[in-house]
């Protein structure tokens, strides 16, 4: 028994953790300390200069070119009462969406809980030989639709009890006091064969009050709002846009798919002030769905091409059916946003810099070299700036290139819209370099060869020469990923987390929230040698869950995985936690752990509700970036 009490106490070690003093009392502010920015698009070191002149810009303007109109800064939804328990109802009889012979999927019960949203309690039965995955590829509530990005593996033979949660400010954002409809496509699979056919791939309703109660919501019009599209196949309005300092430039849309089919919308081709800038965007809509969505500009992005005012945001609005990518059903249109008017608009020039390396500059593009940068983990890059001067778009491609003399091609080609400009980065992957038995840190020749052609007409060739690249060291770009060496594994990090130093955990690190500053995100590793008991992974993970469900925290989702080929698991669970004001809030802890040469290895990460929306994805990709020794 003490064998057994000695696990649980490491393995949830590293949960606790994430609640002591970085992640409860103290925030990054309260050190005095800076989170570095990046070219993640989280640049948070603006001038309070720039700050006056945003909150001096008033009403915006936004255009087509036959028209312009005001849009409001930020998109405002009706006033009503806020979701929660008044929507939840009384006497639900549970609802099995699925029993073959393979699968059960049983919706048992719905909850609200506060800071969280709107829950759905699943009871899951895998009744064959092998893993399942289940998960809801599209969902919709009352008709919007609403992701709750969920997904859980069950192993052979074995029940379990799960949670769907859809988060608040996703339901407020629509509108949504009361649900009464949730439509979602289950996909249930073979977590060891991708290749195998789904077992499952259907659409669901579920109704909390009865079918008879179902209902959507008539949207508000927004005052000043735009009306790109609105025909009999799909509506998009821009409804809103919000400048943050911190984080970007937010583009609010309303979306409606009026067919029967599963339409996708993108923006291609998009610029910015006349930079190739693409947005963080795009999204696939159910059949007769409705959408509130962001497009958005990280901050970084923006003020890499030295845009300080956004007056011209351009870009192809392209809509596709998904099943055939366009064959059934396809549109495309090109759309000019002016924010401020049509004659508020300006471009940027570049301003020359002493380390640049001219490449070609003549009647039909330029290419400038402006730094490089080399990484242990993702690999060497050049950084270029692209400048296309025809009024047809032009293809930017490294046809061959050497490295030290070495054969070692980065398979790079970028297209340039006409008369735009854009950033770019000519990459050469760790795995490129190695392969090639090629020195990243000795790296100090590159020649490549250029071709410039027409996008429509290869037969027109602006350029096809050779270009010789020395790299000096004062061409260098600040590394942003550090790896880091822990016992039998190394880690990246990115520059915005900074190390720190906790009881137990063999690494942690911290991130400065913005959205509550009694909370610091953090995530710590922590080693546990586990070669005096007999558990491998399956066990560890019931006692993990058994503990969980002792300490009273709610497991939203587990599933199995691998880490650098070693297996591993993932799960996500909530709890409550008394900040540092004494008020308490809603948190998340991801958990990933794997065995390993006898040693269990336990990464966690914890965060409120915003940090975790804004940084599970970045923290995740860095838990399943180890490399194991």
């Amino acid at each position: 028994m003490k064998k057994l009490l000695s696990i649980l106490l490491i393995m949830m070690m590293s949960v606790a953790l994430c609640f002591s003093s970085v992640g409860c009392g103290r925030s990054a502010k309260d050190d005095d300390k800076r989170v570095e920015s990046d070219e993640k698009d989280k640049d948070k070191d603006k001038d309070d200069d720039d700050k006056d002149d945003d909150e001096s810009k008033g009403s915006e303007e936004v255009t087509t070119p036959e028209e312009t109109t005001t849009v409001p800064e930020e998109t405002t939804t009706p006033e009503e009462t806020p979701v929660g328990v008044s929507g939840i109802p009384k006497n639900f009889e549970p609802v099995v969406i699925v029993d073959d012979a393979n699968c059960t999927f049983t919706v048992t019960g719905i909850e609200w809980e506060e800071y969280w949203g709107y829950k759905l309690n699943v009871s899951l039965v895998n009744k064959t030989a092998t893993t399942l995955s289940f998960d809801l590829e599209y969902s919709a509530v009352n008709g919007f639709m609403c992701d709750p990005y969920w997904s859980y593996s069950i192993e052979a033979g074995k029940s379990e009890a799960t949670v769907i949660i859809w988060d608040e400010e996703d339901l407020e954002a629509n509108g949504i006091t009361t649900i009464t409809d949730i439509e979602f496509v289950l996909q249930v699979y073979d977590s060891n064969d991708w290749d195998a056919e789904d077992l499952i791939y259907e659409t669901y309703k579920v109704y909390p009050f009865g079918e008879e109660a179902s209902r959507t919501y008539d949207r508000i019009p927004v005052e000043n709002e735009l009306v790109l599209f609105d025909n009999a196949e799909f509506t998009v309005i821009v409804t809103g846009i919000d400048e943050d300092e911190d984080w970007g430039y937010y583009l609010d849309l309303y979306i409606e798919n009026k067919t029967d089919m599963l339409l996708n919308f993108a923006m291609d081709n998009v610029s910015i002030n006349g930079f190739m800038n693409d947005p963080y965007w795009g999204v696939e809509m159910l059949p007769g769905k409705k959408a509130n969505v962001k497009a958005y500009w990280g901050d970084t992005a923006l003020t890499m091409t030295g845009v300080e005012t956004v007056t011209d945001i351009e870009f192809d609005m392209s809509i596709c059916d998904v099943e055939t990518w366009g064959d059934t059903y396809a549109f495309e249109e090109h759309v000019i946003i002016y924010p401020y008017g049509e004659a508020a608009y300006q471009t940027y020039e570049r301003v020359a810099q002493d380390t640049d390396v001219l490449l070609f500059d003549n009647e039909y593009a330029s290419m400038i070299i402006t730094g490089y940068e080399a990484d242990d983990f993702w690999g060497f890059s050049l950084y270029a700036y692209l400048v296309n001067k025809t009024d047809s778009d032009i293809s930017f491609d490294v046809e061959e290139a050497k490295v030290n003399g070495i054969d070692c091609d980065p398979y790079w080609e970028e297209t340039i819209c006409a008369g735009k400009k854009a950033y770019v980065e000519i990459d050469w992957s760790t795995y490129s370099l190695e392969s090639a038995n090629i020195d990243m840190e000795a790296i100090s020749n590159i020649k490549i060869q250029m071709e410039v052609t027409d996008e429509d007409d290869y037969t027109k060739e602006y350029v096809n020469e050779g270009y010789e690249i020395t790299i000096e060291s004062n061409m260098t770009s600040e590394d942003n990923i550090v790896l880091y060496q822990g016992t039998g594994y190394t880690i990246p990090v990115s520059k915005e987390w900074t190390e720190t130093t906790v009881d137990n955990a063999e690494l942690a690190f911290y991130y400065a929230s913005t959205a509550n500053d009694g909370f610091a995100e953090n995530f710590n590793i922590v080693l546990q040698d586990l070669s005096a008991y007999d558990v491998d992974l399956e066990a560890y993970k019931d006692l993990t869950l058994g503990e969980y469900e002792t300490m009273g925290y709610t497991v939203v989702s587990t599933e199995k995985g691998s880490v650098d080929d070693v297996d591993a698991y993932a799960l996500v669970a909530t709890t409550s936690v008394t900040v540092a004001d004494g008020s308490t809030i809603t948190c998340a802890i991801s958990q990933i752990f794997a065995i390993h040469n006898k040693t269990a290895y336990i990464f966690s990460f914890a965060a409120d509700e915003a940090g975790y929306n804004l940084l599970a994805e970045e923290v995740f990709e860095m838990f399943t970036s180890v490399d194991f020794q």
